[in-house]
């Protein structure tokens, strides 16, 4: 039981940092764009 415990806090913890890197870069890559044009 505490073994499924870990293993899905590991993986929330996981897909969270994943959805911080993501918007760190969706917002760079948005600030690229704009400096293009």
């Amino acid at each position: 039981m505490e073994n499924t415990i870990a293993l899905i806090a590991t993986i929330t913890a996981s897909a969270i940092a994943l959805s911080t890197e993501a918007r760190k870069w969706y917002i760079i890559i948005k600030k690229e764009k704009r400096k293009k044009k």
